[in-house]
């Protein structure tokens, strides 16, 4: 019988999506934690290192499988990760500028989102015993894996909340939240894409618009974006409700122009998505006008927010070309079987 050990390490936040997909196809009493097979695995600490990926391996009888799941924000391969494993799986790869000597192992797999997998009693069980597991050798400060535990709980949502679906605020709602980041491509592009999409629906009088960009007065273009800066707080639990109840969204690469959680929210809550051009590669290509509005400039924006607002035939299309992109390819079981069938012949 086939049995899942993922090493204790782990970011919790980021590795939730691909415990529950691991526990979905191989059942909960098949994946447990141990630091045994992972001895080998460098741990050195540093913000590019092991603890931006998960390692697991699959146990077969006498037979080992090695994987890791790159969840970093920057496309480059961990060369310590690579050489280990029998499959790298990472979300952020771009071919055009992946050494090829990095390829034979590596697959594209699509963007996820921290979930809730364990209830009170269950988080307290393993943030304590992956701590002793692991021999308290943790890749962040005591406090932050205490926290990342705690955010899992408190803070996210189980995955089947993402399927809800809209009993419709309004027939014109519009919902959009997000950060105003410092990195350069950010401040140079990402947030005044995010601008243009909340000025348009703001002053769309058919549009009844909820959100801004959240940053605080330290930010480089705080002035000039203080018109579109929110001061509510908002829970993840009502950020999600509100992006399913909304008419339809915008996604655009983040930091490093990664796909980030936005983009694996959207699809596992089936909405009709307006989007700037993604940078990164997909397992299979989001396709302009069946699962995806694809723009490229501020014009285009404008322009799509009107057709998506005024067009509901075409809206539906693309809402429901997302869900079904997401069940294919993006939901925690079928990434995981993406990965472990990607295992090359002895």
């Amino acid at each position: 019988m086939n049995k899942i050990v993922v090493d204790p390490s782990i970011r919790i936040i980021y590795s939730s999506f691909y415990i529950r997909g691991l526990e979905d196809l191989y059942g909960k009493r098949n994946v447990c934690f141990s630091a045994k097979y992972f001895s080998d695995l460098c741990r050195e600490v540093g913000p590019d290192s092991y603890d931006q990926y998960m390692p697991f391996v699959l146990l077969n009888g006498s037979d080992i499988n090695r994987f890791i799941i790159d969840f970093r924000d920057k496309p480059s391969i961990d060369c310590r990760a690579y050489e280990w494993c029998d499959v790298y799986a990472k979300i952020n790869y771009n071919k055009n500028i992946t050494p090829d000597f990095y390829k034979d192992k590596i697959i594209s797999i699509t963007p996820s989102f921290g979930i809730k997998i364990w209830n009170f009693r269950e988080t307290i069980y393993f943030l304590i015993s992956n701590l002793f597991k692991c021999k308290f050798a943790l890749l962040v400060p005591l406090d932050q894996y205490i926290k990342d535990y705690l955010f899992q709980y408190f803070k996210c949502l189980r995955v089947e909340e993402y399927y809800n679906i809209p009993s419709s605020k309004s027939n014109s709602y519009v919902f959009f939240i997000s950060t105003l980041w410092g990195h350069e491509n950010c401040v140079n592009g990402t947030n005044f894409f995010r601008k243009q999409f909340i000025e348009v629906c703001s002053k769309n009088k058919s549009i009844m618009f909820e959100g801004g960009l959240y940053s605080n007065s330290l930010h480089s273009q705080y002035v000039d974006f203080k018109d579109f800066i929110y001061s509510k707080k908002y829970s993840r639990v009502t950020y999600v409700q509100n992006s399913i109840l909304s008419l339809f969204v915008f996604n655009v690469p983040s930091v490093h122009d990664c796909h980030g959680w936005k983009l694996g929210e959207f699809l596992a809550m089936g909405k009709a998505i307006i989007s700037m051009p993604l940078s990164n590669s997909l397992p299979c290509d989001l396709i302009h006008g069946e699962n995806i509005h694809l723009v490229s400039n501020i014009e285009e924006i404008d322009e799509a927010v009107l057709l998506l607002l005024n067009d509901k035939k075409y809206r539906m299309r693309l809402a429901d070309g997302a869900r079904r992109y997401y069940m294919k390819y993006a939901s925690p079981k079928s990434v995981i079987e993406s990965i472990v069938d990607s295992v090359p012949n002895p």
